[in-house]
């Protein structure tokens, strides 16, 4: 089966609304103004990592509190003590721990009491074709708005904030920018149109990694960000104005549990 044949299949067996419920992007559909879906979004992607059934309840967590306090921007933007929810000290997954959580979303409160959106400070130049230099000037301001110097950051406060220049594939940040760039098809939501969809790159985890591998999308060893590009490229030559849009479908083949097998099976069949 041809390439392009084989992402169309996994795409119309794939690519549908009602896999919302076992996405991180359908935390954010539950929000209808710009600011509440950029700071759901924010949360639900950096947390996004391992399986679905284990992160998603702490996202839940975090968007209660929120909700309690009228959304998430209005939370973030009032005077309360995000400190002072004992619920939000309490948590932890896997590395993460509360009082990452808590530094983690007093950092998002800096930036939106400094800026109107987050996609505000996402600026590309006309002389870059990816997001990969954008994304790095973004890390960098989000970093400058920790509480201490950057050398005592906690690990899970490092994790939460990758960047391409450490050469991570900084796929959960990637998976963020689709969300907000592509245009709303009930999955991705077109927030910024300032970005155009051709730069972005694609969200490359393990289990991407081994379908890419095996569709012949990459050479490379390892799921970097080096791997992310060279994936990105081969893709964007089949669909130059969208190289991700099979990604929500790739990701879906993991979460789903059918396996590489799905690749070769006929109509995507199990």
């Amino acid at each position: 089966m041809q390439l392009k044949e084989q992402l169309k299949t996994l795409q119309e067996r794939y690519h549908h609304v009602d896999r919302l419920q076992h996405d991180p992007v359908g935390v954010v559909h539950r929000y209808d103004q710009l600011q509440d879906q950029e700071i759901a979004a924010w949360i639900a992607s950096g947390l996004a990592f391992g399986r679905v059934s284990a992160f998603l309840p702490v996202i839940d967590a975090i968007l209660r509190v929120a909700d309690q306090h009228g959304g998430p921007h209005r939370w973030l933007s009032t005077g309360d003590n995000i400190a002072s929810q004992a619920s939000l000290e309490s948590l932890q997954y896997r590395w993460i721990r509360g009082c990452d959580i808590v530094e983690w979303l007093t950092i998002i409160r800096r930036i939106y009491r400094s800026h109107d959106t987050l996609g505000s400070l996402f600026v590309m130049r006309e002389d870059e074709p990816q997001i990969g230099p954008a994304l790095t000037r973004l890390v960098a301001v989000i970093r400058e708005h920790t509480s201490g110097p950057p050398e005592d950051m906690t690990r899970g406060i490092r994790f939460l904030t990758p960047s391409p220049t450490t050469g991570s594939a900084c796929k959960r940040w990637c998976m963020f920018l689709r969300w907000m760039v592509r245009p709303a098809d009930g999955i991705d939501l077109g927030l910024w149109p300032h970005v155009h969809p051709s730069a972005l790159v694609m969200p490359v985890d393990t289990h991407v990694f081994r379908i890419a591998k095996a569709l012949g999308l990459t050479t490379r060893r390892q799921a970097d960000w080096r791997a992310a590009l060279e994936i990105t490229a081969r893709m964007r030559e089949l669909y130059p104005q969208d190289p991700v849009r099979y990604d929500f479908a790739l990701a879906h083949v993991g979460i789903s549990g059918d396996g590489l097998q799905t690749l070769n099976s006929p109509q995507g069949a199990p």
